[in-house]
């Protein structure tokens, strides 16, 4: 149905995951260092999913503590589903895990406010700061039914970064390109693609949250192209241009 890649353990290695058909459970593959993936989604929690029909999916840090968090939208495409007690409906509830920590993830939805209350047969999820505030809002699409904007209020445990990448040896929009911010000590890592999980294009820009760190020690982007930018001791909670041959405040 959807798929989208982050670093949901903060490994430094890019996991995937796959949103599945009801009766199946939405799969998370963790990523062990490039070498081979294997399926943790009993032990992220994604058990929870099992009845649901899902699409689009993405990781990002609503609440910037650090950890990528997982937005799942949710809907049947037979709405004669509901005509019969098998356990599943039409519309469905979205779904919000809220990362712990440690490869763990935990569903969230019913603390998430009344827009995650909603129950449609959603479809596209897309993801960006809409609002410009610093945080992630989303976007989901619904069959039969409205669009909805989800705006992030929730309180943010911490700081930000977002980077817009501008590329000139590579294509415009530095789509392939890899970005590592080392904040406090970690390594958080972005890689840049050109579309999302399902009929679906998110914000151009990268979205970091840097938990406690107020100064960021060091950016580093690899360019398709194989150039590589390098920018030391940078102020968090702003965005950042990189421009493949240099950068803009």
């Amino acid at each position: 149905m959807g798929t989208n890649f982050g670093d949901y353990d903060g490994d430094g290695w890019l996991d995937i995951v796959v949103t599945n058909f009801s009766y199946d459970v939405n799969t998370l593959y963790k990523n062990l260092s490039g070498k081979f993936f294997i399926d943790e989604s009993a032990t992220a929690g994604m058990n929870v999913t099992t009845m649901a029909l899902s699409w689009g999916v993405g990781f990002q840090d609503f609440d910037h503590d650090g950890d990528l968090d997982l937005f799942v939208s949710n809907g049947h495409i037979y709405p004669q589903v509901d005509d019969y007690d098998i356990g599943t409906r039409f519309r469905q509830r979205n779904h919000l895990f809220v990362n712990l920590g440690g490869g763990r993830l935990r569903e969230a939805s019913t603390l998430a406010g009344p827009g995650l209350a909603v129950e449609q047969s959603f479809r596209a999820a897309a993801f960006g700061d809409y609002d410009n505030d610093g945080d992630v809002d989303v976007f989901v699409t619904s069959l039969s039914g409205p669009a909805m904007l989800l705006r992030n209020d929730g309180p943010a445990k911490g700081h930000y970064l977002q980077i817009q990448l501008v590329g000139s040896r590579s294509n415009r929009d530095g789509v392939g390109a890899r970005v590592t911010v080392t904040a406090g000590g970690k390594k958080f890592v972005r890689q840049r693609h050109g579309a999302g999980s399902y009929l679906s294009s998110a914000d151009p820009r990268l979205h970091f949250g840097l938990g406690d760190a107020t100064r960021i020690e060091k950016i580093e982007v690899i360019w398709p192209s194989g150039a590589r930018s390098l920018l030391e001791n940078v102020a968090p909670d702003r965005l950042l241009v990189i421009e493949e041959m240099g950068t803009s405040p």
